[in-house]
């Protein structure tokens, strides 16, 4: 029995990008098509096999302890990103702005996909979602470089609409806006919310909703659980939360 469920979502490569230079600048530059190796993109700054651990998983590895790398790829929606345009007092958002690799169309809450889940393209190639990608203040220095001022409102507008990162699980080659190369299709991961039994495609964003509602009231019934300061539960609870918290300020990819 498959593990992973193909669901009707069928979502367009709207852009594609790499950055070249990441200790230059965050900032990503537009190609038109681009290689898909087991490593990344071809030339993006944050490829690779493996990476040094940082401080999003220091309390599992120190800090430049080699591990896989699963953040080869940010991936974008469009949607989403002209959501964030307009809290930020901008009329479009540019994704060199924020190092984007791929920016996508046609998948509804797109930043909240499950982990796990595939994006696969015509060719057979695929890209496997890692997680959702928290916003952080590096982009602010390159929006304003363009747009004096719009940057600051980037954190706080990007939160739940900063993408995920993702990483190669099939190589392949992408293109931009050339149908179909320019297609992929959603798989679900084991277990997300995703369509089931040819379930109607129309009903995927309101099973994500769903998925959404009960991850709010777990994390509603720790913060009662703080707030009553049960006296078994508050100590590990609060480093949860402190951890948490320390998440939201990490820097971008």
């Amino acid at each position: 029995m498959p593990a992973l469920i193909p669901t009707e979502i069928v979502g367009e490569i709207v852009w594609i990008g790499r950055v070249p230079d990441r200790d230059a600048s965050l900032r990503s530059v537009a190609v038109e098509q681009a290689e898909l190796t087991y490593a990344g993109i071809l030339g993006e700054a944050h490829g690779g096999l493996t990476r040094a651990a940082c401080v999003r998983v220091r309390s599992q590895y120190a800090t430049g302890t080699e591990i896989r790398n699963v953040r080869q790829l940010t991936v974008m929606s469009a949607e989403e990103l002209a959501e964030v345009a307009a809290d930020c007092g901008l009329p479009a958002f540019d994704p060199t702005h924020i190092g984007a690799s791929l920016v996508v169309k046609g998948i509804p809450d797109f930043t909240h996909v499950p982990p796990s889940s595939r994006l696969q393209f015509p060719d057979g190639s695929a890209i496997v979602v890692d997680m959702e990608n928290r916003p952080c203040h590096l982009p602010a220095k390159v929006i304003n470089a363009d747009h004096p001022g719009a940057g600051d409102a980037f954190k706080t507008a990007a939160k739940g609409k900063r993408g995920v990162t993702a990483w190669v699980e099939r190589e392949g080659r992408i293109s931009r806006s050339v149908m179909p190369c320019g297609c992929m299709s959603l798989i679900s991961a084991p277990g997300d919310p995703g369509p089931v039994d040819n379930e109607p495609a129309q009903l995927v964003s309101g099973k994500i909703a769903q998925f959404q509602e009960k991850e709010r009231r777990t994390n509603g019934f720790i913060q009662a659980l703080l707030t009553q300061k049960w006296a078994i539960l508050a100590k590990p609870l609060r480093g949860a939360a402190h951890f948490a918290s320390a998440i939201a300020d990490l820097p971008c990819r």
